[in-house]
Formats: structure tokens, C-alpha cells, sequence
């Protein structure tokens, strides 16, 4: 219970209900296309309830984030309030930066919060690929013809006859997350513990994301993996690579064979690279260039997000998430976004065991795809670094519950075990 007498914060019903909360907004982290009746996805209005909880809560432990998370976050607070001096819609300027905010330090925090143990940070991370699942299941609904987003609220406004996107809101914004989640599953396998459901997830997951057709997906599933292995460094590991390409190419082969028309990856590499007609990889180029002109001209204020960041045509943003942000709001939102993803790899490289190992690697990938893409504001290339931050807390937090931030949790590990071995 939650009130003036200080409880175990794992029996108060504040916190077990902010978690179970954050689970549920962790599940639905991939579903973009489910949103709520004011517009904002389910999955936001999850996270900000368990962040609630977690302030009603007198019994709640001390949460801490790094200090490049609160670092990123000021500056990127910073950056909006400059350009709402001189934008004509000051808040929308404002609204992106609390929306970072949100995302990178309320996010951390709350995970540090609620996500006490590994076991705890496992959940999440299961519950994030469950989510995944069912917009790969909703996908396949669409590849037999039925057309499930309405149940969930979702709008059928994309391709149901050749990129199916679940409940993803873009093809290739599905296929990045359940690249994301591709790693994660793969990094299951590696463990004992039940690997059938492991195996299983894998499967439902390399099918959506084929059925994606998306190139930049199937690349960034292929960065995480790659890091998975490096990193894991055992015979397990390179088991579970060759078993993850085995199950890709068997799934590969058997959308071929039930459905000739199906477009995968594979199908899409001569028009991506511009073969008899429009090369995406040269769309994108562009947008990256008529961004750094821009830049190039002014490169300490944005041009704001009033306009919608586009690009040569108007509406296409810039395919690159350091270009986009330094775009759209300046130096100090570029700097914000590099201080944040410097921060989650430091300390995320430090993490240890299975679990750290495959954070770090989902984290990477997410990071990889959106050099790819508009992906600033997307919440799964952020959430693998939530996971990975209050995964390294969770290893470091001692035994009387207390807690540091991790960066500082890295460092006096590494204390005691020079003192252990000097006394050795």
C-alpha cells in the first residue's frame, strides 16, 4: 500500500501497478497505428499512466537516470523554447521538446522506477516482442486478405496488396521495429530457458518483417545480429546466428511457395538502387541534401517543425536522424541527440550477461536504422536504450535497493573488483 509509512516498495500496490502499466505501454510500443481517441497512441497514454503511479507513490524506490539522459533532455528543451521565440505556432515547437523529454529522461526514469531486478527488465523486453507478434499476425491476416486493424482501432489507410504493415504505422517504420525485435528474439534462443516460445516468436517476427519488404529492415536486423554474435563471443552465439538466417531463409521460402506475388526485401533491391525506373536509395540522397544546404546556410537555428521538416518536395522528411534533427531544430537539438545516443552505448557497453548483451544489440540496431529515416521521434528506436539503462541499474543495484545511476554503478563495480583482486 501506498501511504506516510515507508513499505517495501515491492508490496506497494503504486508501484506493481506502474509496472504492470509500463509493461502494457511496452507492449504496445510497436503497435503505432493503434492510437487513442485524441490521436496519441495507446502505448504513450500507457507509459505516461505508470509515470503517474509511480509520483502517487510515497513508497516508490529512488529512480536515477544518467547524466547525459538529463543533459540530452535540457538541451533538447532548450532548442524547442529558441525556435518557439520566433515560430508562428510556438507550441508545437514546445510540444516536440516535452516529447523527447518524455521519451528519453521520464521514459529512463520510470523504467529505473519499476524495473527493480533483470527478471523485470526481461518482462518488458518480452513484452515489447509480444507486441511485435501480433502486428507480424495482423500482417499475415492481411496477406490472406483479411484485414484486421479495425479491430484495433488501427486505420487501413496502407498497402494491403504488396508491403503489409500490421500494426505498424509505415512499412518501413514496421520493419524496423521488428528488426529490433528480431534481435531480441534471437538473443532468446540463445537462452535455455524456454526456447520453444522463443523459436516461435522468432518465426512470426522474420515473416512480418519480410512481408515488410523492407530493405533498410532487413539490414538493420542483420547490424543487430551481427553485434549479437560479436559480442556474445561463444559457440551458443554463433548457433543462434545460424539458426536465425536458417529460419529467415525457411520463411523466405515458404511465403514463395503459398503466395508467388508476395513482395520481400529480396524483390525490392532494383528499385531501391534505381534499376529501370526511381531509385529510393537516390530519394533519400536527396532529402539529405536539400537538408544540408539548409544547413549549410544557418547552421545554429533550425527551420522549426511547423513546416513538418520537408524537404525538396515539401512533404518528405530527411532520411537521417543527426541530419533531421539538426534540420529541423538547430545545433542544440543535434547535440541533444548525440549526447543521448552516446550516452546509452557507453553505458549500455558496459552492461553484462545474455541480457545486456542483446539490449546493446537491439539498441544499435534501432540507432543503425534511423540513419536510414525520419526516426526521431519513433518510440522504438528509443525504447531498446530505456531497456538497456535500467538494465545496467538493475545489475548494479545492491542489496538494500538503493540505487545509482548506472554510469556511476559501472564504475564502482569496476572499484570492487580491483580491490577484490589486489586482495587476492
Amino acid at each position: 500500500m501506498s501511504g506516510g509509512t515507508r513499505v517495501d516498495p515491492e508490496r506497494d500496490v503504486m508501484v506493481r501497478a506502474a509496472r504492470a502499466t509500463f509493461l502494457v505501454g511496452a507492449f504496445l510500443v510497436p503497435l503505432t497505428a493503434v492510437r487513442s481517441v485524441a490521436g496519441f497512441t495507446v502505448g504513450d497514454a500507457a507509459l505516461v499512466v505508470a509515470t503517474a503511479l509511480c509520483l502517487l507513490s510515497l513508497a516508490r524506490p529512488p529512480g536515477r537516470v544518467p547524466a547525459g539522459v538529463a543533459v540530452a533532455s535540457g538541451l533538447a528543451v532548450l532548442a524547442t523554447m529558441a525556435l518557439a521565440v520566433t515560430a508562428p505556432a510556438p507550441t508545437l515547437e514546445l510540444a516536440v521538446g516535452a516529447r523527447l523529454c518524455m521519451v528519453w529522461l521520464v521514459w529512463t526514469w520510470v523504467a529505473t522506477v519499476v524495473l527493480r531486478t533483470p527478471a523485470h527488465v526481461v518482462g518488458a523486453a518480452t513484452a515489447f516482442v509480444l507486441g511485435a507478434c501480433l502486428s507480424s499476425v495482423v500482417a499475415l491476416g492481411q496477406l490472406a486478405g483479411v484485414d484486421l486493424r479495425p479491430l484495433f482501432l488501427a486505420t487501413p489507410d496502407e498497402g494491403t496488396t504488396a508491403r503489409f504493415v500490421g500494426l505498424g504505422g509505415h512499412a518501413n517504420g514496421q520493419g524496423g521495429c521488428l528488426a529490433v525485435a528480431l534481435v531480441l528474439c534471437l538473443a532468446a534462443v540463445l537462452a535455455r530457458h524456454r526456447r520453444i516460445g522463443a523459436l516461435v516468436a522468432t518465426a512470426f517476427v522474420a515473416v512480418g518483417l519480410l512481408l515488410t519488404a523492407s530493405i533498410t529492415g532487413l539490414l538493420t536486423a542483420a547490424v543487430g545480429l551481427l553485434v549479437l554474435l560479436w559480442r556474445a563471443r561463444s559457440p551458443r552465439a554463433a548457433f543462434g546466428g545460424i539458426l536465425g538466417i536458417g529460419a529467415a531463409a525457411l520463411a523466405l521460402v515458404i511465403l514463395r511457395r503459398a503466395f508467388p506475388a508476395v513482395v520481400t526485401p529480396f524483390d525490392r533491391y532494383e528499385s531501391a538502387i534505381g534499376v529501370g525506373g526511381t531509385s529510393t536509395v537516390g530519394q533519400r540522397m536527396q532529402t539529405i541534401r536539400f537538408a544540408w544546404e539548409s544547413i549549410r546556410s544557418d547552421p545554429f537555428s533550425g527551420i522549426g517543425f511547423g513546416q513538418g521538416g520537408g524537404t525538396y518536395n515539401g512533404v518528405t522528411q530527411a532520411h537521417n536522424m543527426l541530419v533531421l534533427s539538426w534540420y529541423q531544430g538547430g545545433v542544440l537539438l543535434l547535440l541533444a541527440v548525440v549526447v543521448m545516443c552516446v550516452t546509452a552505448l557507453v553505458v549500455g557497453w558496459r552492461a553484462r550477461g545474455l541480457l545486456g548483451t542483446a539490449l546493446l544489440a537491439a539498441t544499435v540496431a534501432a540507432l543503425f536504422f534511423a540513419q536510414t529515416g525520419p526516426s526521431l521521434y519513433d518510440r522504438f528506436v528509443w525504447f531498446p536504450a530505456v531497456l538497456l539503462l535500467a538494465a545496467v541499474a538493475a545489475q548494479g543495484r545492491d542489496e538494500s535497493g538503493t540505487s545509482r545511476p548506472p554510469g556511476r554503478l559501472v564504475r564502482a563495480g569496476r572499484r570492487a573488483e580491483r580491490d577484490a583482486t589486489a586482495r587476492v
